[in-house]
């Protein structure tokens, strides 16, 4: 609880670091949802919503956090379940600040694992047979940015994201997993 914490007010802190160091600073909030691959049968779904805030600190790079929810379930086993919650640090990279812009993230923050079946594994090859997992998240991503209006703004983009945790006996597993997410971004 106290790694949230502490994200949570440096995600804080950097935004009031743009906010006096530039008085022509522009910042962003956006809602996405989409999906995830890898699913580990041909019955699970997996659907994601999130939101978040960021900032411009140069013409072409930025930072955002965002908060995110991911869902899987196996439509053939109703009680097979497994929740990610992600709280995300991201540096973004755009190619150009044209009406369609191309741009690069660079991820890092911490998820926290549920599942109703410990061994109902979405995206961990081998898990711990704990319920709950907090782990450490470190990835990328690619975008495309449609700008429609000077405020109004579409994207999509594809990630791929590390998680680390803690295993059995305190060895350190891993697990890959990969949202596509489609979004509207509001410039503030």
């Amino acid at each position: 609880m106290t790694k949230i914490i502490l994200m949570i007010l440096l995600m804080m802190a950097l935004l009031n670091i743009s906010l006096v160091s530039k008085e022509e600073s522009t910042h962003w909030i956006f809602l996405n949802s989409g999906v995830s691959f890898p699913k580990p049968t041909a019955g699970t779904q997996s659907l994601s919503i999130g939101a978040g805030f960021g900032f411009k600190l140069s013409p072409k790079f930025g930072l955002q956090g965002s908060l995110d929810y991911m869902s899987y379930k196996d439509k053939n086993i109703r009680a097979n379940s497994a929740s990610l919650f992600s709280l995300l640090i991201d540096a973004k990279y755009r190619f150009n600040n044209k009406p369609l812009t191309p741009y690069l993230l660079g991820s890092a923050g911490l998820n926290l694992v549920h599942r109703t079946d410990p061994y109902f594994s979405p995206i961990f090859p081998e898990i711990s047979e704990k319920d709950k997992i907090m782990c450490a998240v470190f990835g990328g991503g690619v975008g495309l940015n449609l700008k429609l209006s000077k405020k109004i703004n579409l994207y999509v983009e594809q990630r791929i994201l590390l998680l680390l945790f803690e295993e059995k006996k305190n060895k350190i597993g891993a697990g890959v997993y990969f949202p596509m997410r489609f979004g509207v971004l509001l410039d503030l």
